[in-house]
């Protein structure tokens, strides 16, 4: 079992108000029992039976009864005398009227302390005489749903806090003057308000999501920055999570130049991420192939990743072997390399990012987000954003493999006027049958005279056309 000094403030503060939950549960079920037992002592099936099926005219009735009832009714009695020992009670029999009478007047003796389970007896008693008796509310479900409310604004406020401060140590780690991001962008941040949300480049989109807007470096237009973490704030996510565990994830996109970037479809990743993004990828899946690692090569990535390009010529040029031996070989695993997702770089980007929208030529990073005590650790990763951006700028594509890219595209993009001809065929037919429609609607709103000259000038014109084909033929 995990002692709860190592769990986290927002755990301990959960286990605190889960124990007063099942407190409150358990105390409120101990009373209903007791009350329950309580009723059933005083009330038995025999003298409800005999109190409500007897009515005021039925008695009056049936007053030289048999000696077997009036039996029958002193059983009753003595049993309803022998529990109501609260108080001294003599009964009125003006009051009770239609009631057989007794011999002597019922009497209750008041013992020395009354209980609460005497005033529920003669609560009891009265309501089986048909008289008022006092309700007792109970408001256990109200109590747990109000346990259950003030964990929920506690679990928010503890998880809000939480994604705030990881996303202020991020920026503080890389986002400082004397950073990666803050020495290779001439901007950081887009916040025209010096006082915006703690006075950070960052902006915060949700409670889980913020975001880091850079620009102003060669080879690329602008960086966005998406920090996504996990849903601390929401208790059911929060739940979720304890079952089924996720990750604090960091996506980097770079919007390059179109003139600083060549035509190339490339991406790493690991293997399960890599089979979900040949699918989901169209550039992936259209243009791109799973390379095998090249003989010539010493080192290659660890079997954990699997590369995607349409070349092993490009592949072998952005793969250097410090890349490699830092990040993506099998030893690097145990370090840095553990938080490494992916990477893809394209021309032909498909994204639905209203940042990336418009953008065809992008490089997109993908990186999983170190505790906050380890946050150095991912330097190294940062650091491959600005190196890949000089790296595709800079790379030098043979003829060949530039030609063989061309076609492909060009291959691609007849597959696609070709699977959207019939789609703009029923488009033009849609347009010429709205287009007819308008017009013998505008026909029927017309007079007699108005048709006439309509027609007259339709003649004209096809009598000036048929003349003019007359010539041709000549």
């Amino acid at each position: 079992m995990i002692p709860i000094s190592k769990l986290g403030l927002s755990k301990t503060v959960l286990c605190c108000f889960t124990l007063l939950l099942v407190l409150f549960v358990s105390v409120g079920r101990g009373e209903l029992d007791g009350f329950e037992d309580d009723v059933d002592l005083l009330t038995g099936e025999e003298q409800i039976n005999s109190y409500k099926g007897s009515k005021p005219e039925s008695f009056a009735e049936e007053s030289g009864s048999t000696t077997k009832k009036r039996s029958k009714d002193a059983k009753t009695n003595t049993r309803i005398d022998k529990v109501h020992q609260s108080r001294e009670i003599e009964w009125d029999e003006d009051e009770f009227d239609g009631i057989p009478p007794s011999s002597s007047p019922r009497k209750f003796v008041a013992t020395a302390g009354s209980t609460k389970k005497d005033e529920t007896s003669n609560n009891t008693y009265q309501w089986l005489l048909g008289g008022p008796a006092t309700p007792q509310k109970h408001y256990y479900y109200e109590m747990i749903l109000g346990v259950f409310f003030l964990i929920y604004v506690v679990n928010y406020l503890l998880g809000s806090h939480a994604n705030n401060k990881l996303a202020f140590q991020w920026v503080c780690a890389f986002g400082n003057p004397q950073a990666d991001l803050a020495s290779n962008f001439h901007l950081l941040g887009h916040n025209k308000d010096p006082h915006a949300w703690g006075e950070t480049p960052l902006t915060k989109e949700s409670a889980y999501e913020f975001k880091l807007y850079a620009s102003g470096r060669h080879y690329c237009k602008f960086m966005t920055a998406t920090l996504s973490l996990k849903k601390r704030h929401d208790l059911y996510s929060y739940l979720w999570n304890l079952i089924f565990p996720a990750e604090d994830t960091v996506s980097i996109d770079v919007a390059m130049n179109d003139e600083s970037m060549e035509p190339l479809v490339f991406a790493v990743a690991r293997t399960k991420k890599a089979k979900a993004m040949m699918k989901d990828c169209s550039d992936l899946g259209k243009l791109a192939t799973v390379l095998e690692a090249p003989d010539r090569r010493k080192q290659w990535v660890s079997p954990k990743f699997s590369v995607m390009g349409e070349s092993l010529e490009v592949a072998e040029s952005l793969l250097v072997d410090s890349v490699i031996e830092n990040i993506l070989s099998e030893k690097a695993q145990s370090g840095v390399g553990r938080y490494f997702q992916w990477m893809h770089f394209t021309d032909q980007c498909s994204s639905q990012s209203l940042a990336l929208r418009g953008e065809a030529k992008v490089l997109s990073f993908c990186f999983s987000l170190p505790k906050l005590r380890s946050m150095e650790e991912h330097q190294a990763l940062i650091r491959l954003v600005p190196r890949y951006i000089d790296a595709v700028a800079r790379l030098v594509v043979s003829a060949a493999a530039k030609n063989k890219a061309i076609k492909a595209r060009a291959q691609v993009e007849e597959v696609a006027f070709k699977s959207t001809y019939h789609e703009r065929q029923q488009a033009v037919w849609r347009r010429k049958a709205d287009k007819k429609a308008a017009e013998e609607e505008a026909e029927s709103n017309m007079s007699r005279e108005a048709i006439r000259k309509k027609e007259e000038r339709e003649r004209r014109r096809q009598l000036k056309k048929s003349e003019q084909k007359m010539k041709l033929v000549r």
